[in-house]
């Protein structure tokens, strides 16, 4: 989760090469599109975090394994975007995939574990 974290961070930090990646008319907008995109994805890494490190999921082997696997293919796939030099737009699958999923994985999971307990 935190080499995840790491990359997207180091990602959004050079953000400009990669919307110049893409051979788009409108790079504002494309540049936009990607600094949400880019902040979302933290955001819930962030939120993710901070959820697993109250130890909702910390137990349940099936969830962490999830999530690890998730957030390692994440990690795994931004650092073929550094390298490979993909165009911004490619990062959606990306976030929808190793970003999305994961945290709705945890809120399932936190709000099942306070509804048990």
């Amino acid at each position: 989760m935190t080499a995840h974290l790491s990359i997207l961070i180091m990602i959004f930090m050079e953000r400009k090469q990669y919307v110049d990646y893409c051979k788009s008319d409108n790079s504002k907008a494309t540049d936009d599109q990607f600094i949400v995109a880019l902040s979302l994805s933290i955001a819930l890494l962030v939120f993710e975090l901070i959820i697993f490190l109250l130890g909702t999921s910390l137990l349940r082997n099936k969830v962490t394994f999830a999530t690890t696997l998730l957030h390692s293919a994440g990690a795994i796939s931004l650092s073929f975007m550094v390298f490979t030099r993909w165009c911004s737009i490619s990062f959606w699958p990306v976030f929808a995939i190793c970003s999305f999923v994961p945290f709705f994985i945890e809120i399932i999971n936190a709000i099942g574990h306070n509804i048990t307990n």
